[in-house]
């Protein structure tokens, strides 16, 4: 359009570029200076990768539910009259309730994945080079 100008550029500062890699921009250019992300898509811990889509709110949620599930079948096999009936209803029931226990270990890695991403870039520039003497 006639009259308008071009957006400004971004302001300096670090970038995502390659996957776990950042790049430098200076305000008006690209430079060569990089660094690896601080931004992590899952947490290893005890062999197994945690973290992952939904964010910790949703990791929650999903956890109250299988808490919530697991009423039912504990209801049933209070109320069995047959030992096999109470023993199904307390294995559904106590397999829900752990899938509710690792989703609340998986919200809390939810949360230190969310944290990282919140940092903020490093204003005072990219690394300085040392020249030799």
């Amino acid at each position: 359009m006639i009259g308008q100008s071009a957006p400004p550029p971004p302001p300096a500062g670090w970038y995502p570029a390659e996957p776990r890699t950042e790049r430098w921009w200076d305000g008006t250019r690209w430079t060569a200076h990089t660094r690896p992300t601080l931004a992590h898509d899952r947490i290893r811990w005890a062999g197994i990768p945690w973290g992952g889509p939904g964010g910790p709110t949703t990791q929650l949620v999903i956890a109250g539910v299988y808490v919530v599930l697991a009423l039912l079948p504990t209801l049933v096999a209070v109320q069995a009259r047959s030992s096999s009936a109470r023993a199904m209803g307390l294995l559904l029931a106590s397999t829900l309730v752990i899938a509710g226990v690792l989703m609340l270990v998986n919200a809390h890695f939810c949360r230190l994945i969310a944290q990282r991403r919140q940092w903020t870039p490093d204003p005072s520039g990219p690394p300085t080079e040392v020249q030799a003497p």
